[in-house]
């Protein structure tokens, strides 16, 4: 999962930032 979001971030770069700041803020 984690892996597969990765890939599709190389695709999208900002929903990927997007997604690892809202995982930076939960941890």
């Amino acid at each position: 999962m984690y892996y597969t979001y990765v890939l599709l971030s190389k695709k999208d770069e900002k929903l990927y930032i997007g997604w690892s700041d809202d995982l930076k803020r939960r941890l």
